[in-house]
């Protein structure tokens, strides 16, 4: 597999993550956002794709309990490494950040949910099941972006502005996963310079950025990571195919891709129709203990389904 299409496909998965855990996570444009936050990011989360992509790969991770361990060790990249609030934020103390927003947003939303389940639905050119995917996460993505209006100051945004924010977002979407065909992720294969480069990069920014602002993360990331790799290791060594990489190539109608649009519009009449009627509650509060307490479930269910299968031997 050529450089350039193993980059197109860190791409395309890194924009389809950024959707998920920034866009939707945010809900709509804010006024602090600048046109370089939306160049500068999607290729900050190209390079977290990469690392997931490599440890999918390398780790042979094919089954959803798989997928989630990775999805994790993309989370605890993100949020460990880079943004350091897994070792806990105002409000919200440690443990409790090890799934808030790691596991509970990254791996379960962003991963499990956006990147592998929609892909499998849009693969199979079902439109119904397109839809119900559209419904369901545009009303949870409306619902979610409802309690920001009670934040300090409040976070807002027109009618208009939240549906044309929706709308642009989730073209690109649309040709991420285009894209992603095109990069034929069956024959993502890194080379062994690939792995040592992005390796290089997490654990010198892990060094000079990381320890410096909080020294309490040498006592949380490492063993976090060292049971990830445990975690993974077994998976490798049990797991008799490839990876999921080697199903999600096929390719996707447009016209099955198009009814994504039904998702913004669908978190857009959510939001309208809460603000019209002055129901602005701390639903973020609800969904934060749902997928936090999932996160936690999902994880520790994952690693026994991947401890009970026998090694290959």
């Amino acid at each position: 597999m050529k450089l350039s299409k193993r980059l197109l496909l860190a791409f395309s998965t890194g924009y389809i993550l950024f959707f998920y855990s920034e866009r939707v996570f945010w809900s709509f444009a804010r006024l602090e956002d600048s046109p370089l936050d939306y160049l500068l990011t999607p290729l900050l989360y190209t390079l977290f794709a990469y690392i997931f992509l490599i440890l999918v790969d390398e780790f042979r991770v094919l089954s959803i309990w798989a997928i989630f361990i990775a999805g994790a060790a993309f989370g605890w990249i993100d949020e460990g490494i880079v943004a350091m609030t897994l070792f806990g934020v105002e409000g919200l103390p440690f443990p409790i950040t090890i799934s808030w927003t790691g596991l509970a947003w990254h791996a379960l939303i962003s991963v499990l949910v956006g990147w592998y389940y929609l892909r499998k639905i849009l693969q199979e050119n079902a439109y119904r099941k397109t839809i119900y995917f559209s419904l369901i996460m545009g009303s949870f993505w409306g619902f979610w972006s409802i309690a920001w209006g009670l934040e300090t100051p409040p976070l807002l945004a027109s009618i208009p502005a939240y549906l044309v924010h929706g709308l642009a977002i989730t073209a690109f979407l649309i040709i991420s996963q285009w894209l992603f065909t095109k990069s034929d992720p069956a024959t993502f294969h890194a080379t062994k310079t690939e792995k040592i480069f992005f390796a290089a990069i997490a654990l010198l920014f892990y060094g000079f950025v990381t320890v410096p602002y909080t020294r309490i993360s040498l006592a949380i990331l490492p063993p976090l990571f060292v049971l990830l790799y445990v975690i993974l290791r077994r998976n490798k060594s049990s797991e008799q195919g490839g990876s999921i990489l080697a199903e999600l190539g096929t390719p996707v109608r447009w016209r099955n891709s198009f009814l994504l649009f039904i998702m913004p519009i669908t978190a857009t009449l959510v939001y309208a129709t809460a603000n019209a009627l002055n129901l602005v509650y701390r639903t973020n509060l609800f969904a934060l203990i749902v997928t936090t307490a999932l996160g936690f479930i999902i994880f520790g269910v994952s690693t026994i389904k991947i401890f009970r299968r026998s090694p290959d031997k």
